[in-house]
């Protein structure tokens, strides 16, 4: 139970950390490459640390029942700094124009070598 709440906490300060702008700007639902691309570099920092940390936990928590997105982050980003993370997604937005739709977690994902992920359709 205290997990849970620390997690509702980190989560409440990473959305209240983010510019009023931005905010106002994007409506319910997930991050894509139309909103990556105008954050500062600290919100950038800011939501790979929490994704991050979401990983982190479920892997702790859930143990070999890990998700595939967790494992797959977790082993992708162990030997891996966050403005290197963060330069990943920024180059992927930038060589792929077309994609700003892809939703942000989806392009950590696919910054993650020897994970398939299929193409939208």
């Amino acid at each position: 139970m205290r997990k849970t709440g620390l997690i509702v906490v980190a989560l409440m300060i990473l959305v209240l950390s983010q510019p009023a702008l931005v905010l106002c700007q994007t409506k319910a639902g997930l991050w894509d490459g139309t909103q990556w691309k105008d954050l500062p570099q600290e919100t950038k920092i800011g939501y790979v640390k929490g994704v991050g940390n979401l990983a982190d936990y479920e892997m702790a928590a859930s143990g070999k029942r890990t998700g595939v997105i967790c494992r797959a982050l977790g082993e992708e980003w162990k030997n891996k700094t966050i403005t290197t993370i963060v330069q990943e997604v920024d180059k992927f937005y930038r060589e792929n124009p077309q994609k700003l739709s892809l939703p942000v977690i989806e392009v950590m994902l696919r910054c993650c070598k020897g994970l398939d992920i299929p193409q939208p359709k």
